[in-house]
């Protein structure tokens, strides 16, 4: 006697219409064949739900094309049955937005992960915007990195920036800051990761990007710790000392530096 206790689960797949900017196509990729010739979704905007009976393509496919009735927060509660009969449900989440030309706009990942900043002008006309929150199961070609974040797709056909956005990451408190420059954007394209300019700020780490896309935060121990842009002096501490302290200082390029050391009286000491 065979016992399945697995349920259904599904993935969900997001393709914005190139004619009309409130129309989708959406995906739903089972992990097991299901008996379902409709399965069910319900879309949850927030003062309004749709109930839909999304198609099946192929055995562990099914499929759906709907339309934004408001933007923010939408939930897609997908649910569907095995050949057990078992009945499986999955939730997945968006961030759908507009941009609107003379208005400057932070825009957040469903998680509060990710921001992305639009200044105003940036583009010609009212552009749709959606921003989606995937497990990431790739294999890639590189090896010298590990992936700390999920995938942060953001979607927008007809997204002509321009100039360019700002890309931010949020760390949690547990990350130091002096570590953060092991830390990088990349943009995801099929197999293979492109690192991007990457900078810090405070407990952040943000990019400038110009078009849409995947993208994730990896983490490489190998990378040498950056030079400041500017001239930096720390305090010194102690101060006072006796017969030794620390000063911490740091120049922007590689270069001998002569330190001199002078006391409250402008008398110069060493």
């Amino acid at each position: 006697l065979k016992i399945d206790l697995e349920l259904p689960s599904s993935e969900m797949s997001f393709f914005q219409s190139n004619l009309y900017n409130e129309y989708y196509d959406l995906y739903f990729i089972t992990n097991e064949k299901t008996i379902d010739s409709d399965a069910r979704v319900w879309i949850e905007f927030e003062n309004y739900t749709q109930n839909l009976f999304p198609s099946k393509l192929e055995d562990s496919l099914y499929h759906i094309s709907s339309t934004f009735v408001d933007t923010g927060i939408v939930k897609y509660n997908f649910q569907v049955r095995d050949e057990r009969l078992n009945l499986g449900r999955s939730l997945d989440t968006i961030s759908y937005n507009i941009i609107i030309p003379d208005l400057s706009y932070l825009y957040r990942s469903t998680d509060k992960k990710i921001e992305v900043y639009v200044d105003k002008n940036s583009v010609e006309f009212e552009t749709p915007i959606v921003i989606s929150v995937n497990n990431i199961n790739k294999k890639f070609l590189r090896s010298d990195f590990e992936i700390i974040s999920r995938e942060y797709e953001i979607i927008a056909n007809s997204l002509r920036l321009l100039k360019p956005a700002t890309l931010r990451y949020l760390f949690s408190e547990d990350i130091a800051n002096e570590m953060l420059y092991k830390y990088h954007f990349v943009k995801i394209t099929d197999n293979d990761i492109e690192f991007i300019n990457t900078k810090i700020d405070g407990e952040s780490i943000y990019a400038s990007i110009l078009n849409p896309g995947s993208y994730a935060v990896v983490y490489n121990s190998n990378i040498p710790k950056p030079l400041p842009e500017d001239f930096i002096l720390s305090n010194i501490y102690p101060n006072p000392f006796n017969p030794s302290t620390t000063i911490n200082f740091g120049v922007p390029t590689e270069e001998y530096v002569v330190v001199d050391i002078y006391n409250l009286r402008g008398q110069h000491v060493i």
